[in-house]
């Protein structure tokens, strides 16, 4: 099962009115059918509107309808404050695995 939540993204990012889900579903199946790799327009069409849809009732995400019917957009304020907090977890990933290497280092008894 192919998650496509990153490109939906980044599609919506590049047009700030926001585009219907039909757009968002012929750009995801173009990216993504290849001569090596099919994917079903109905299986897309599927996991599209029902990220789109499930995503624009949340509060936290950066995904929000438009101002026409099936049309949506990202709220960019949003996604830049995800992006930050993203970040900042990253960072304290990092800082606890240095430390948590830092801790099992044992250096022998000087005699």
């Amino acid at each position: 099962m192919k998650d496509y939540s990153k490109d939906i993204i980044d599609i919506l990012s590049q047009v700030p009115q926001g585009l219907p889900i039909r757009a968002v579903v012929k750009h995801i199946y173009n990216a993504h059918n290849t001569f090596f790799e099919t994917v079903d327009i109905d299986d897309v069409k599927k996991k599209v509107t029902n990220y789109l849809t499930s995503h624009a009732k949340s509060r936290k995400s950066p995904i929000e309808k438009g101002d026409r019917w099936g049309v949506y957009r990202v709220d960019m304020a949003k996604l830049q404050e995800l992006a930050n907090l993203a970040e900042v977890q990253e960072e304290a990933q990092k800082d606890k695995n240095w430390q948590e290497q830092s801790l099992g280092l044992i250096f022998p008894e000087e005699e």
